[in-house]
């Protein structure tokens, strides 16, 4: 794989303003929670290795809460515009983690990769560790695991 891969660019300004109007039904300029939860939603179907169960609505309310938002229950677009940018850094954090692991770069990780890096963190495991881990992680019948993440153009 390429290792100049382009990876959770954050779109263009203009691009966030016509995503967030486009989930702004109510053209408030807020995102109340239905729309919000909607946003969720959508995350999820473009990201199907996004492994987190729907929220509730109660849920959702009590996770804009938890923002400090400037009013409670609803998402500015400069709120949007910092939740977007977290979730990319959250995206990029996770793939620098995954290719520290993926020594050749061919984008999947390897049992042996998997054992290497391991070891080159400090954590020896025997083989039944190994083959769990290997297990848990493939979804397919190749015997290594990929980072399966969209890529934003």
């Amino acid at each position: 794989m390429d290792s100049e891969r382009r990876f959770a660019k954050v779109p263009e300004t203009d691009h966030l303003k016509d995503a967030f109007n486009s989930f702004d039904d109510d053209r408030s300029g807020y995102l109340d929670v239905d729309e919000f939860l909607r946003v969720i939603r959508e995350y999820k179907n473009r990201n199907p290795t996004a492994d987190f169960p729907e929220p509730t609505e109660h849920e959702v309310k009590q996770m804009l809460k938890s923002l400090s938002l400037e009013s409670d229950e609803k998402v500015s677009f400069d709120e949007f515009v910092k939740m977007i940018n977290e979730v990319s850094k959250k995206d990029y954090e996770a793939w620098v983690s995954f290719t520290f692991f993926d020594v050749n770069g061919d984008g999947t990780i390897s049992k042996e990769e998997l054992k290497k890096g391991m070891k080159r963190i400090g954590h020896l495991h025997d083989k039944k560790t190994i083959k769990t881990m290997m297990k848990d992680a493939d979804t397919g019948e190749f015997k290594t695991f990929c980072f399966n993440t969209e890529i934003s153009k």
